[in-house]
């Protein structure tokens, strides 16, 4: 029986491996079939809004599926820079160091907009 476990350990990496990999399948399929680009997007707001204080938009853009985070790091998708005028600082120069696209008040306005519009399509175009 101690043989039969010695020849089982080289076999579990490959189970503990596959969950993860379906998973990661799973949540592929999920981003494909989700209309709303917003979802699950990890999302950094930065600077001063014309709509009002960064946390109504960080609490709208969880409302729409994304995930607001406070600081840029390796795994953000996106950083907003608010309208309101101003010299960029630290998020911005860490975003583009990382790679991360930046997009402005304006830009992150549209598509907050196209998230609220793909939310209120229910895919059925039949009509009654």
């Amino acid at each position: 029986e101690e043989e039969e476990e010695e020849e089982d350990k080289p076999s579990k990496p490959k189970i503990a491996r596959k969950p993860l990999k379906e998973k990661a399948a799973l949540k592929a399929k999920q981003k494909v079939s989700s209309t709303n680009e917003l979802d699950g997007l990890k999302i950094v707001f930065t600077g001063t809004f014309a709509r009002g204080k960064r946390s109504l938009v960080e609490n709208e853009a969880s409302d729409a599926g994304a995930i607001p985070m406070k600081s840029v790091t390796s795994k953000t998708d996106v950083l907003v820079v608010g309208g309101i005028v101003r010299a960029f600082g630290v998020k911005e120069d860490r975003a583009k160091k990382l790679g991360v696209k930046v997009i402005f008040e304006e830009e992150w306005e549209k598509m907050l907009d196209k998230s609220k519009c793909d939310d209120n399509d229910d895919g059925d175009d039949d009509i009654d």
